[in-house]
């Protein structure tokens, strides 16, 4: 009246239009509500209010209802958490959205999720105890009212009520009405992909990759994925592979193509999206996605710093994935000073770069290292992983799911002889190793391991497609024999450039370099240093004598000039050297040896000058040991 007509039609509209629109009340689920509450002794609802009961009638507690509908055990394999899924409804009797809590966010005395969840119009009455008796009473209906499920968390291989299931984002293959959720950013390991599509197609499609990739990248990645099911029970069988695939070619090479394409067996990975994995990512992020991959091929895409920093940041990342493969993962205290589970990989990794991570001898020999060439339209070279229509067609069947096809199948193989797989495995892996030993000595100790295990998953694989009629007995044989000889002469490839990073080849090498271009200076025992000399130590006729210290300095000082690190400690170093005979022990073993220089007695390594002046340092082709041959002096 006081407004006017008008005016007042005005201000309604107006503040129509800036109220929220809470929809209608919600009278089924509040008389649950009701229902529920007027169980617990002590409490009911009253005005859509959580309230207590008294002799003077309700007393009000909360302006809300709260209904829990869903006790969720999150299963990662290893450990159990608890999550609820809670309904809420308003003092007008309108529904709240769902939220979902974690126990940490659930026992929280403030009920901090209230606000978080519902906003300001959630909220508790003042009183010293008020808040633990909402608890109490929103507890008590959940005992009621809450269904348990629970709600796996990680890949793989699961035994669910006696039987074998092979996990995977959704699903599980071998058990029904499983509830897969991965978080993370892995939810496109994914096997529903084609589910029309019959397992023998699968399996074809699967062959058919190796006429859009050269053998060498086909046999070990193919490997890779069909041995990542068996991970399991390799692991029962006392096998577990600790090998990482490196995928290493410059840009157009193919690299991230075809690890996409293969990856595509275990869900939608097609390479112009983004990939599970990046260098880019942090070390514990990568750990985490790595752990909850049970049983599934990890793909990192994409080494190439950028900077210094960048560099730094992925070597360590891919130290501590190749690391953690191998069952070397880093345990940490929680915050009572117990120390926590630690949560290794459970994967099997697959990484791509342009170039190779500085992880030292030990890393490299934890990875098998395939290389990869780009097309050279100058010589007709097409590449490795030609950019062809065939590669369009197999790129549109992965799309489709016919690599899922695939996999689906060959997990329902791997299933029927579950139980007898870990004796088989261990049997198959043990003769595998002994076969890369005896044809491929003087490697480096893991490197018959590693040929074993990516043999191991190829085989497996042309013995399913065997099984599935793709291939004849007689083809799977010859694939094996000729898969052999890839695997080992890229083995030998390997071994020779594990020689070049040697940390004493390095050592020496640099050395050579320094002295060789007069960075360093190494002056007569009986002479002065000129003024501006950087003396590193001494010489005589046969022998340079080395400051310990100074040397190594120098050479950890010229790696970091370099853009790369020495690793190996000084002690180490020295040790080493001594074994490979490059220098010249005292007699007790120290490798530092007491000589005379201008009257005073000095511990210097003893380095043989024509292993500076004249070395050519190699390996022998036959036992991969290191020898030296000398040659005139410069």
């Amino acid at each position: 009246a006081a407004l006017g007509e008008e005016e007042w039609k005005k201000a309604l509209e107006k503040l129509i239009k800036e109220t929220p629109d809470y929809g209608a009340s919600d009278d089924q689920g509040m008389g649950e509500a009701v229902g529920y509450y007027s169980r617990i002794k002590g409490y009911t609802v009253y005005n859509n209010c959580i309230c207590q009961t008294t002799d003077e009638g309700p007393t009000r507690l909360a302006n809300f209802v709260a209904i829990p509908r869903t006790e969720i055990m999150r299963d990662d394999g290893e450990e159990i958490s608890v999550e609820y899924e809670i309904d809420g409804f308003t003092r007008e009797g309108h529904k709240y959205p769902r939220c979902r809590l974690k126990m940490t966010e659930y026992q929280n005395r403030q009920m901090l999720w209230l606000q978080k969840y519902w906003g300001l119009g959630a909220t508790v009455l003042p009183g010293n105890t008020t808040l633990a008796k909402v608890h109490y009473a929103i507890s008590e209906v959940g005992y009621l009212s809450a269904q348990r499920r629970t709600e796996y968390t990680h890949t793989g291989w699961r035994k669910i009520h006696g039987k074998w299931a092979f996990l995977y984002e959704g699903g599980a293959i071998g058990a029904d009405d499983v509830e897969v959720k991965l978080e993370h950013g892995l939810q496109r390991y994914c096997l529903d992909g084609g589910k029309d599509i019959k397992a023998r197609a699968g399996a074809e499609a699967t062959w058919q990759l190796r006429n859009v990739m050269a053998r060498h990248v086909f046999i070990p990645l193919l490997g890779m994925i069909f041995l990542a099911p068996q991970r399991e029970f390799l692991l029962k069988g006392g096998a577990t592979p600790d090998v990482g695939l490196y995928l290493r070619g410059g840009t157009g090479a193919g690299k991230t193509v075809s690890s996409a394409l293969a990856l595509s067996h275990f869900g939608d990975f097609r390479y112009n999206l983004p990939l599970p994995g990046s260098f880019h990512d942090s070390a514990k992020s990568s750990i985490v996605k790595a752990y909850h991959l049970k049983d599934m091929p990890f793909l990192i895409d994409d080494f190439h710093p950028s900077n210094d920093k960048d560099r730094r940041n992925m070597e360590s990342m891919a130290q501590w994935m190749l690391r953690a493969i191998s069952g070397m993962g880093r345990s940490t205290l929680s915050a009572d000073q117990t120390l926590k589970s630690v949560r290794s990989p459970r994967c099997l990794a697959i990484m791509t770069g342009e170039d190779l991570p500085e992880v030292g001898s030990s890393g490299v020999a934890r990875m098998y290292i395939v290389n990869l060439r780009a097309a050279n339209h100058a010589t007709g070279f097409a590449g490795d992983v030609p950019k062809t229509e065939e590669l369009t067609i197999m790129q549109e069947k992965a799309r489709n799911g016919y690599l899922q096809a695939s996999m689906r199948g060959y997990i329902k193989w791997l299933a029927a002889q579950a139980d007898q797989l870990p004796d088989m495995l261990e049997e198959d892996y043990n003769r595998l190793r002994r076969h890369a030993m005896t044809h491929n000595p003087g490697q480096h100790d893991r490197m018959p391991g590693a040929l074993a295990h990516i043999m191991l998953g190829y085989s497996s694989m042309l013995r399913y497609l065997r099984d599935m009629d793709v291939i004849t007995t007689e083809q799977m044989s010859s694939e094996i024999k000729d898969g052999w000889q890839v695997l080992l002469d890229a083995g030998k490839q390997q071994a020779a450039e594990m020689a070049e990073d040697k940390p004493t080849r390095r050592f020496m090498d640099t050395l050579t370099e320094l002295v060789g271009s007069g960075q360093l200076s190494m002056i007569g025992k009986d002479k002065q240093p000129n003024h501006g000399q950087n003396v590193c130590g001494y010489k005589d006729n046969e022998y340079y004598y080395f400051m310990p210290e100074k040397a190594y300095l120098e050479v950890a000082k010229f790696c970091l000039q370099q853009g790369s690190s020495f690793a190996l400690g000084r002690r180490q170093l020295y040790k080493q050297l001594k074994e490979e005979g490059l220098l010249t022990p005292a007699a007790d073993g120290n490798p530092a040896k007491v000589i005379t220089i201008q009257g005073r007695s000095k511990r210097l390594l003893w380095i043989p000058r024509h292993l500076i002046d004249g070395a050519d340092l190699s390996r022998d082709e036959q036992t991969g040991m290191q020898i030296v041959e000398e040659t005139p002096p410069f």
